[in-house]
């Protein structure tokens, strides 16, 4: 087996590799925050129902304080997790573009650089709705051309510059027909560990309301 068959390999092994995670962690993902979002509307109007009924004992205040401070550990360990897959994901897809430099394929290449100018040109000022003028244009892929530059080999950089002009014709046949601001970038994945967050934070907001209208009636 030469040299290419091996990377040819390795590249096949990483895609396969994202595909899976990305598989498992959905699945995972949407089991637990279905269910936990399911539990979190059940116990809030339970509670609300109790309330109103002035019926808040002790066994209405305990049951949903530990079947909250459950979720929450559960929460906590999805979002580790979720950070984990995320990480790994973008160590394959580095690697994978790595192996398409040296065999001279730009699939991933062209989703990286395509996600980099979007994240470029919100650096510098400009919105998503903006018509870039040519000088625009050009200062965008200057700055952009600068850590790239540092992301690949002397050879990668230059295969890039080779390329640049198809590069520059995607991004702006991509904005034409298709706003970036309808584009999902990678940080989509990472939006998940906001809205974990978000799940964690209602639930203690009702654990602290629960005790506190515990509070109230004793």
């Amino acid at each position: 087996m030469n040299n290419q068959e091996v990377l040819l390999k390795e590249y096949e092994v990483c895609q396969q590799h994202i595909n899976s995670s990305a598989s498992r962690y959905w699945i995972i993902v949407g089991i637990f925050m279905g269910i936990s979002t399911a539990l979190l509307g059940g116990v809030a109007y339970g509670f609300m129902s109790n309330s109103i009924r002035l019926n808040v004992n002790i066994w209405v205040t305990i049951v949903p304080l530990v079947l909250g401070s459950g979720i929450i550990v559960i929460l906590v360990g999805l979002k580790r997790y979720v950070r984990r897959v995320t990480y790994i994901m973008r160590l394959n897809y580095e690697r994978m573009r790595e192996i398409e430099v040296e065999l001279g394929m730009w699939r991933n290449w062209r989703v990286h650089i395509l996600d980099q100018w979007h994240r470029k040109r919100n650096e510098l000022g400009f919105n998503d709705s903006d018509r870039l003028s040519d000088k625009d244009r050009k200062k965008i892929w200057d700055e952009l051309l600068k850590e790239l530059k540092i992301e690949l080999s002397e050879e990668g950089f230059k295969q890039l510059l080779e390329r640049k002009e198809s590069l520059i014709k995607l991004c702006d046949r991509w904005q034409r027909g298709k706003p970036f601001r309808s584009y999902e970038l990678p940080s989509g994945l990472e939006s998940m560990t906001r809205i974990f967050c978000t799940v964690i934070l209602m639930w203690v907001a009702l654990m602290i309301l629960i005790v506190i209208a515990f509070l109230i009636s004793c």
